[in-house]
Protein backbone atom coordinates (compact mmCIF):
# COMPACT_ATOMS: atom_id res chain seq x y z
CA UNK A 1 0.00 0.00 0.00
CA UNK A 2 0.94 3.64 -1.18
CA UNK A 3 2.84 5.83 2.05
CA UNK A 4 0.16 8.37 3.10
CA UNK A 5 0.61 11.75 2.55
CA UNK A 6 1.27 14.03 5.16
CA UNK A 7 -0.15 17.02 5.85
CA UNK A 8 0.23 20.43 7.81
CA UNK A 9 -3.32 21.75 8.90
CA UNK A 10 -3.34 25.40 9.86
CA UNK A 11 -6.18 26.11 12.33
CA UNK A 12 -7.43 29.31 13.91
CA UNK A 13 -10.03 28.33 16.17
CA UNK A 14 -12.24 25.73 17.53
CA UNK A 15 -10.94 22.99 15.50
CA UNK A 16 -14.23 21.43 14.46
CA UNK A 17 -12.61 21.69 10.93
CA UNK A 18 -9.40 19.72 11.98
CA UNK A 19 -11.28 17.41 14.02
CA UNK A 20 -13.20 16.62 10.75
CA UNK A 21 -9.88 16.00 9.01
CA UNK A 22 -8.55 13.95 12.27
CA UNK A 23 -11.24 11.43 11.68
CA UNK A 24 -11.03 11.13 8.16
CA UNK A 25 -7.55 10.75 8.31
CA UNK A 26 -7.49 7.49 11.47
CA UNK A 27 -9.33 5.34 8.48
CA UNK A 28 -7.36 3.35 6.92
CA UNK A 29 -8.09 3.64 3.44
CA UNK A 30 -7.76 7.33 3.77
CA UNK A 31 -4.85 8.95 1.66
CA UNK A 32 -3.12 11.38 3.67
CA UNK A 33 -2.66 11.85 7.81
CA UNK A 34 -1.82 15.03 9.57
CA UNK A 35 2.21 15.25 10.73
CA UNK A 36 1.40 18.66 12.51
CA UNK A 37 -1.02 21.26 13.28
CA UNK A 38 0.28 25.19 13.17
CA UNK A 39 -2.09 27.85 15.16
CA UNK A 40 -2.13 31.30 15.38
CA UNK A 41 -4.05 31.65 18.37
CA UNK A 42 -2.27 30.35 21.86
CA UNK A 43 -5.40 29.44 23.37
CA UNK A 44 -7.12 27.78 19.92
CA UNK A 45 -8.63 24.56 20.79
CA UNK A 46 -7.52 23.14 17.55
CA UNK A 47 -4.06 22.72 19.15
CA UNK A 48 -5.66 21.03 22.20
CA UNK A 49 -7.50 18.30 19.98
CA UNK A 50 -4.07 18.32 18.20
CA UNK A 51 -2.21 16.96 21.10
CA UNK A 52 -4.89 14.66 22.22
CA UNK A 53 -4.68 12.50 19.25
CA UNK A 54 -1.01 12.88 19.42
CA UNK A 55 -0.35 14.95 16.18
CA UNK A 56 2.88 17.83 17.16
CA UNK A 57 1.39 20.94 17.19
CA UNK A 58 2.83 24.64 17.53
CA UNK A 59 1.37 28.40 18.12
CA UNK A 60 3.19 30.53 15.97
CA UNK A 61 2.26 33.83 17.36
CA UNK A 62 2.72 36.45 14.29
CA UNK A 63 3.62 39.27 16.70
CA UNK A 64 6.76 37.87 16.61
CA UNK A 65 7.68 38.58 12.85
CA UNK A 66 8.02 41.54 11.19
CA UNK A 67 5.34 41.34 8.66
CA UNK A 68 2.88 38.63 7.01
CA UNK A 69 5.33 37.83 4.59
CA UNK A 70 8.08 36.87 7.44
CA UNK A 71 5.36 34.80 9.41
CA UNK A 72 4.68 32.85 6.10
CA UNK A 73 8.33 32.30 5.58
CA UNK A 74 7.96 30.75 9.17
CA UNK A 75 5.51 28.88 8.44
CA UNK A 76 6.63 27.52 5.16
CA UNK A 77 9.85 26.69 6.35
CA UNK A 78 8.70 24.16 8.78
CA UNK A 79 6.29 22.62 6.44
CA UNK A 80 8.72 21.90 2.79
CA UNK A 81 8.06 18.41 3.62
CA UNK A 82 4.50 18.74 3.82
CA UNK A 83 1.48 20.75 2.02
CA UNK A 84 -1.15 22.39 4.25
CA UNK A 85 -4.62 22.15 4.77
CA UNK A 86 -6.31 25.41 5.92
CA UNK A 87 -8.52 24.67 8.65
CA UNK A 88 -10.45 27.90 9.65
CA UNK A 89 -7.37 29.64 9.69
CA UNK A 90 -7.63 33.49 10.75
CA UNK A 91 -5.02 34.96 8.59
CA UNK A 92 -4.45 35.59 4.81
CA UNK A 93 -1.14 33.99 3.58
CA UNK A 94 1.44 36.57 1.53
CA UNK A 95 2.18 33.83 -1.14
CA UNK A 96 -0.18 32.85 -3.75
CA UNK A 97 1.04 29.28 -4.47
CA UNK A 98 2.80 27.01 -1.87
CA UNK A 99 5.80 27.67 -4.09
CA UNK A 100 5.73 31.46 -3.23
CA UNK A 101 4.56 32.37 -6.61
Amino acid sequence: MKEPLRVGVLASGRGSNLQAILDASARADFPARVAVVVSDREGARALKIAAERGVPAVFLNPKDFGDREAYDAAIRSGSSAWPASCASWGRRSSARGGDGS
